[in-house]
């Protein structure tokens, strides 16, 4: 009898282990639809009645839950506490995923790709069909913000061909899976209503609204405004639904070049400045940075020279921010597999130095052959040490070098340029000597892309950047500056040796011949020059004047040179 009631008692503790876990499991799917409910439920659990594998789970949710209201900073302390007591389990994976996405955020590096390096290590030993869908769900958010979008794409790929994938998993995988398409410049309006179909039968309104603004945003960058119009009214309600201010800014924006096209210029400059004024703390820099160039366009347009300035100027910080920022992720990847290689390097050495240290134990009696032995293992750590030592320096020339420069064009990027032109034009203030500052913007990049593809276009950059660095004199700087902007720096020139110099680029990209890339099209660039002689050293003086005469360029028929005047401004 008393058999048949412990089974009994066994049977619904059972039971109840796996209604908890089941709870638990609707809790956090409902977070992202419904964040206070999720909170209120996980309020009616009881910690202390729960399996040890279920508390870990219940601590995550907690701290999950608490991040709309906490410090992040202290959110991402919580997870790192959590993370250290966790054994190899489902929940150790959901915890390094939510702090990948934390870290990302707040810009810790350094930490996060060593973090996501471990969570691709701990989900081969787990072989979970469960824990990979979590993990790579975490990476692909982590890899699009950290720019490295082929190894986004790659966990998409992963994602949407596991069959024990739901819909909510691939409302999220088709959702980015698009917005990386729309980076890469090969999203769809198919794409986007199948990601919106699949998202409404998962019941995710955040993605829903989220595949609505992009979808606009694609409809704008290609002219389609009327179907942009049909579309408006849905996106505009899902948008202000869902609260999300990274969402509403760029609604806002993708609004503002629509009300541009419609000719409504006022809707547009208060949409624009809306963006702005609402990003207090400045923490989306790429809506910032688009809404300071609509309201560029918009000033010009008006002859409001001053206001055209001062906000050229505020987007060339902001482009200087991302930049930088870009700049810090691709070192500490670097550093990343540099540190994961040294690890992987030691252990290979210890591992070689055990073995032959077991090999000397083994023959300690033999003394010809001990000695011979301990000579081998010098020689053998002599040369391995070596190799290390070549190979490390190997890594760091490579890590200096992509630290400075373009990793298509193999100019100059931006962050370095900056700091090596600031110290330039400081020198060339003491000595008086002038200084000049070209822009340049490919005419019609997009289209060529979008005709011929990114190889091509990749191609033409390339070819691009040759011919100005056979241009430019010996004491000139070229970078790239963005995209399809570039930028020379050049000491000891007048504004009208400036103007020649541009002159010339202009011509050599003109005559880049573009059957050697199978296809056959005319490259063209448009150029902005201004001198230290008109605005001064200032770095961003500079920088905002050429942008401004190559705007005017652009506005005046493309393919030729613009000299910055007073009248501008």
């Amino acid at each position: 009898m008393r058999c048949f009631l412990f089974i009994l008692l066994f049977i619904s503790f059972v039971c109840t282990a796996a209604d908890d876990h089941e709870r638990l499991q609707r809790i956090e799917s409902l977070a992202l639809s419904d964040w206070d409910t999720a909170k209120i439920l996980l309020k009616e659990v009881n910690p202390e009645l729960l399996a040890p594998a279920d508390k870990h789970f219940y601590r995550y949710l907690s701290i999950y839950l608490s991040t709309k209201d906490t410090p992040l900073e202290t959110v991402v302390g919580q997870y790192k506490g959590l993370y250290r007591t966790l054994p190899d389990e489902a929940v150790k994976v959901k915890v390094a995923k939510s702090l990948l996405a934390l870290e990302a955020y707040l810009n810790e590096w350094d930490h996060a790709f060593g973090l996501a390096k471990e969570l691709e290590a701990q989900i081969a030993r787990l072989n979970d069909v469960q824990s990979n869908l979590s993990a790579w769900k975490g990476m692909v958010v982590f890899y699009s913000q950290a720019g490295l979008y082929d190894m986004a794409s790659d966990m998409v790929g992963k994602i949407l061909a596991t069959k024990e994938a739901g819909d909510d998993l691939r409302c999220f995988a088709l959702s980015l899976g698009e917005e990386i398409n729309l980076h890469n410049n090969t999203a769809s309006e198919k794409g986007f209503n199948h990601a919106i179909d699949v998202c409404r039968r998962a019941g995710q309104n955040y993605y829903i609204a989220f595949n609505y603004v992009h979808l606009l945003d694609l409809y704008v960058k290609e002219e389609a405004f009327n179907k942009a119009r049909i579309i408006e009214k849905e996106a505009t309600w899902r948008v202000n639904e869902s609260q999300f201010h990274h969402l509403m800014a760029g609604f806002s924006l993708s609004l503002a070049e629509m009300r541009l096209s419609e000719g409504k210029v006022e809707d547009a400059e208060a949409l624009a400045l809306g963006v702005i004024q609402k990003d207090i703390r400045e923490e989306f820099k790429e809506a910032l940075r688009d809404a300071y160039r609509i309201l560029v366009g918009i000033a010009v347009e008006k002859q409001q020279y001053h206001k055209a300035f001062d906000y050229i100027s505020n987007k060339q910080r902001k482009e200087d921010a991302l930049h930088s920022e870009q700049s810090i992720k691709e070192l500490a990847f670097q550093k990343a597999m540099f540190d994961l290689s040294s690890k992987e390097n030691e252990i290979l050495l210890l591992d070689k130095q055990n073995k032959l240290l077991q090999a000397e134990a083994k023959y300690s009696s033999q003394k010809m052959k001990t000695t011979v032995l301990a000579l081998s293992l010098v020689s053998v750590m002599g040369v391995a040490l070596l190799l290390w030592s070549y190979r490390s320096r190997r890594l760091a020339r490579r890590l200096r070098y992509l630290a400075t420069r373009d990793s298509l064009t193999g100019v100059y990027n931006r962050g370095y340029f900056t700091d090596l032109a600031a110290e330039i034009l400081k020198r060339c203030q003491k000595n008086e000597t002038s200084v000049v500052m070209l822009l340049l913007d490919l005419d019609l990049f997009k289209g060529l892309n979008d005709t011929y593809g990114h190889q091509v276009g990749d191609w033409v950059l390339r070819e691009v950047a040759r011919v100005l660095k056979n241009c430019c004199p010996e004491k000139g700087l070229v970078t790239r500056m963005g995209g399809e902007e570039f930028g020379i720096l050049a000491e000891g020139m007048t504004t009208e040796q400036g103007f020649e110099l541009a002159e010339r680029c202009r011509q050599a990209i003109e005559e880049i011949d573009s059957g050697i890339s199978g296809h056959k099209f005319t490259v063209s660039a448009s150029f902005g020059v201004s001198s230290s002689s008109q605005v001064g050293y200032g770095l961003d003086n500079l920088f905002s004047a050429s942008d401004l005469a190559l705007y005017q360029s652009k506005r005046f028929g493309r393919n030729q040179v613009y000299e910055y005047s007073h009248s501008m401004s």
